[in-house]
């Protein structure tokens, strides 16, 4: 999912404008396009975080100036991108496989849950991360922070309900149907949260960058 340069001095950027177009991204650009922060190294990203207190929840409820809450929240983006990079690889090779190989049923179905599992536990991080990371001294900091876990509930919800599904697909030696390959609708769900969280960015936080 990601490259060497990617992973280690930073990621590349996606269309910073929500709504953009989508129409061919990998796996990787659509799990990465809500979050892409220019973090250089990521040691420094942990080592941040645990600066900082993410994930920690000691200043969930406080208001903090907004250098301090943007490098949390940058953060936070940095180590989510991280915890995604091997799922969304396995998801971009069932895709290929399903477009030029032969994918089997049990194999499909437990790959799509085991990368469904790391996706959730990573996005609950994600918004763990969000809600410590405190309420931004700006005009609409309170309404910001709420749309932000908003939007994470939704994905979480959105990914549970595609578990679900990934749990009902068949079992055996036979070869998968199309239908089985839920990628495209992890992909879906993944840019409408970036469309949310863009919009929140934009909105409330025009001072916010990684």
């Amino acid at each position: 999912m990601f490259d060497d340069k990617e992973s280690i001095v930073g990621f590349s950027p996606m269309p910073p404008v929500p709504g953009a177009p989508t129409v061919g991204w990998s796996t990787k650009e659509a799990l990465m396009h809500p979050l892409h922060p220019r973090i250089a190294v990521l040691p420094l990203v942990l080592a941040t975080a645990a600066a900082f207190g993410c994930g920690s929840g000691a200043s969930a409820d406080r208001t903090v100036d907004q250098g301090h809450w943007s490098t949390a929240v940058c953060v936070a983006n940095g180590r989510w991108l991280a915890a995604i990079k091997q799922p969304g690889n396995e998801l971009d090779g069932l895709a290929l496989e399903f477009k030029y190989g032969l994918p089997k049923q049990s194999k499909s179905r437990a790959t799509e849950l085991r990368d469904l599992a790391a996706l959730s536990d990573s996005t609950r991080q994600l918004r763990d991360d969000y809600a410590s990371a405190g309420i931004p001294q700006a005009a609409n900091g309170a309404r910001l922070k709420r749309e932000m876990l908003d939007s994470v509930d939704e994905i979480d919800a959105s990914l549970a309900t595609l578990t679900t599904r990934a749990q009902a697909l068949p079992q055996g030696d036979g070869r998968a149907q199309q239908s089985a390959l839920l990628t495209p609708d992890i992909e879906s769900a993944f840019q409408h949260m970036s469309t949310r969280l863009r919009g929140a960015w934009k909105r409330d936080a025009p001072w916010f960058h990684c």
